[in-house]
């Protein structure tokens, strides 16, 4: 589901495609979006085809926040995977 991930430092972008091929996937792209509300996480779904998950964290971010926001993005693909 992950077609490429772009950035630089912790300011990134996850390409979000449709499992098995690299069409873009919005629906999906938004369900994580909605999902990492959920973990309190807040990430915007964007791009021209609306696939792209922007990571944008503050500044001041903690190590600690850092290792709890990839711990939530990490449950939240591994529930919406396929098969997952």
């Amino acid at each position: 589901m992950i077609g490429d991930v772009r950035g630089k430092g912790l300011f990134i972008a996850i390409e979000i495609v449709e499992p098995g091929s690299l069409a873009p996937d919005a629906r999906l792209a938004k369900e994580l979006s909605n999902e990492a509300l959920k973990e309190g996480l807040l990430l915007s779904a964007t791009g021209a085809h609306g696939n792209n998950l922007r990571i944008t964290p503050p500044l001041v971010i903690t190590p600690d926040q850092v290792e709890r926001s990839l711990r939530g993005l990490r449950a939240i693909f591994s529930r919406l995977a396929p098969g997952g």
